[in-house]
């Protein structure tokens, strides 16, 4: 006979909440469970503990339709081609090796119609979808739908009017931006291509600005807003303009932040389409998500792998439609075939090892997730509403009121990597001095603006489709971008958070292509090894993020009384106490590892300490002048 358990007996005692903070609160030494708390960027006060009776969760669906999976479209920017012949090999080798989109960024080599029909030739659109970014390059346009004539077909023009008047990328006015892209969708409708978007919101740029998950979706659905209200005046409605949009989002590094970025993402539309006066459910929202390239390092660059399957990892479970991987070496301008092979591999890993595909909504019912997609929602619906009362997207640009807001924390951020409160793992943190250079390339100029259709600025993008067969892309958008009357406007500030980092680095390597090694610091260290070592070892890590080495000397060592370069003295406060220090200050400037009082440092002669909080950047630059570096 079998032994049945007793779950009345056996189960364990149901821990209560209070339970849980009074353990924690013992492992904590007397600290409050509070202290556990963090505050983001967006504002969000991360607590310890997350359950049913301290979360706003209602149980609803934040504008998500049903569905069985959790499946992604693979968008892997198509980037290694130069020419229509190489863009038509690669898309074949794309497709056979599982991509599901044509995501073409840069497409300035195709110029002519003919250069479209050599880089399509024998590609079912009907089967693959194709992202075609219009960014600079509206002439392309016109000659792509002729190619579409009589072809079913599934995708989306990259293109945002009043995001790229902000982000700067050209010179149109907004209102000149408006008006084509209400023909672009007129052409949509009279060319029966009713599974081809014209719009592709970009929120990546506000994300690399300095933005947080917040500003990101805030300033994205504004925009949005800003665009339907536009569009709305020249008679085209709500489900007219909903179809024929999407949404394109950075997954960046805050693992949980970013789910739940993407899942508020659809509760926002779905409030935005109420708004406006139609069914959520008619209109899906579509949403891409690109792996940030505003966390990438030039340096240790394999730690960018990690960084970007985290990335996908997280909009996977927030749901997106499809997902751009970066390339661990995009940074350096040039993509190589093994960082193109394992960004897209990294897709499958996530769908076929993870099994992420086959779960409908992954993070649903999490009380942490669920209770931060609930207020990144509202934050960020605050400052929409916030925006509208300036008078929308438009004039809260015009006032500088986005740009100064992201500026600020763009600023913050900084400030956070230069005092290394936050890590870039090989830059500001265990940065390699060993590891090999690399060559940089540039980016290449990608569209031409000729002249010859200057005569022509006033022709429309329907009349240009009558010469799609004999006109080139450059032609047209001659005569498009003629029109440079826009008003003077503050454009956004995009980098990447190592760039100061990267600077530093790059002036070391410059000098050691002169004088044959990096630069050096001698450091002092004092006591025995147990003593020193564990500020020795913060200040070789600090030194090494500005490509500087360290050179360890005892006290006695002739080296120690160099009058011209910088030194350093590492040792427990105690042993400064002890320590001579005018056998090493003259002349020189002294820095020591800790944190002295102002009293000590004008008895010993020391310029500054070095210490956990400072800012290291603002040290490392100050050393490398010292030193001759820059």
């Amino acid at each position: 006979m079998k032994q049945r358990i007793n779950h009345e007996i056996n189960d364990f005692e149901k821990a209560s909440e209070q339970m849980w903070v009074e353990e924690a609160e013992k492992a904590l030494k007397g600290k409050s469970i509070q202290s556990l708390s963090k505050k983001t960027y967006e504002g969000i006060t991360l607590n310890p503990l997350y359950t049913e009776h301290n979360t706003q969760f209602s149980g609803e669906k934040l504008g998500m339709t049903a569905q069985e999976k959790n499946e992604w479209s693979v968008s892997q920017k198509l980037q290694r081609s130069k020419t229509p012949e190489q863009l038509n090999e690669e898309i074949r080798e794309a497709m056979k090796r599982g991509q599901d989109i044509i995501h073409l960024e840069h497409i300035g080599y195709l110029e002519t119609y003919q250069d479209i029909c050599t880089a399509f030739d024998g590609l079912d659109l009907e089967q693959i979808e194709f992202h075609l970014s219009l960014q600079g390059n509206i002439g392309f346009f016109p000659l792509f739908i002729t190619y579409l004539k009589n072809k079913k077909c599934r995708g989306t023009f990259a293109f945002d009017p009043y995001g790229e008047w902000i982000g700067g990328t050209d010179l149109l006015p907004p209102a000149k931006k408006i008006e084509l892209l209400a023909e672009m969708i007129t052409i949509l409708d009279e060319e029966n291509l009713p599974n081809v978007r014209a719009v592709l919101f970009d929120g990546e740029m506000f994300h690399n600005s300095g933005g947080s998950a917040r500003e990101e979706l805030a300033y994205t659905f504004s925009n949005s807003i800003e665009l339907f209200n536009a569009l709305k005046e020249r008679g085209f409605s709500i489900d007219k303009l909903a179809d024929r949009v999407g949404f394109s989002f950075s997954a960046g590094s805050h693992f949980f932040i970013e789910i739940a970025k993407f899942r508020a993402a659809k509760k926002i539309w779905a409030t935005i389409l109420a708004a406006f006066g139609t069914s959520p459910d008619r209109h899906p929202i579509i949403l891409h998500a690109a792996a940030s390239s505003f966390n990438k390092t030039k340096h240790d660059l394999h730690v960018n792998m990690l960084r970007a399957t985290t990335e996908a990892f997280s909009a996977a479970i927030g749901g997106v439609n499809s997902i751009t991987v970066a390339p661990f070496d995009e940074v350096l301008g040039e993509v190589s075939k093994t960082g193109d092979r394992i960004a897209r591999n990294t897709h499958y890993i996530l769908k076929e090892e993870s099994l992420l595909s086959k779960v409908a909504d992954p993070a649903g019912g999490s009380w942490y997730i669920e209770e931060l997609t609930a207020e990144l929602a509202d934050l960020a619906w605050k400052e929409i509403q916030s925006i509208e009362t300036m008078g929308g997207f438009v004039q809260a640009a015009r006032q500088n009121y986005i740009q100064d807001k992201l500026r600020g924390l763009l600023a913050r951020r900084l400030e956070d990597v230069n005092k290394r409160n936050v890590h870039l793992i090989g830059t500001n943190h265990y940065a390699n001095l060993q590891e090999p250079e690399r060559e940089i390339q540039k980016a290449e100029a990608y569209i031409p603006i000729t002249e010859a259709a200057e005569n022509n600025p006033g022709k429309r993008l329907k009349d240009w489709m009558i010469e799609a067969k004999t006109v080139k892309a450059s032609e047209i958008n001659a005569g498009i971008f003629s029109d440079k009357s826009m008003a003077e406007l503050k454009s956004l500030t995009s980098m990447r958070l190592a760039e100061q980092f990267e600077g530093l680095r790059a002036d070391s390597i410059k000098y050691k292509s002169i004088f044959g090694h990096y630069p050096k610091v001698n450091i002092i260290v004092l006591g025995k090894l147990l003593d020193y070592k564990p500020r020795l070892d913060f200040v070789t890590g600090m030194l090494s993020a500005g490509g500087i080495e360290a050179v360890i000397l005892k006290p006695d060592q002739p080296e120690c009384s160099s009058v011209d370069k910088p030194i350093i003295v590492c040792g427990k406060d105690e042993a400064y106490e002890s320590f001579d220090f005018t056998q090493v200050t003259q002349g020189a400037n002294v820095y020591a590892a800790g944190r002295l009082n102002k009293d000590q440092l004008d008895q010993s002669g020391i310029h500054e300490c070095i210490y956990q909080g400072m800012d290291v950047y603002v040290f490392l630059k100050k050393l490398q002048f010292q030193l001759g570096v820059s």
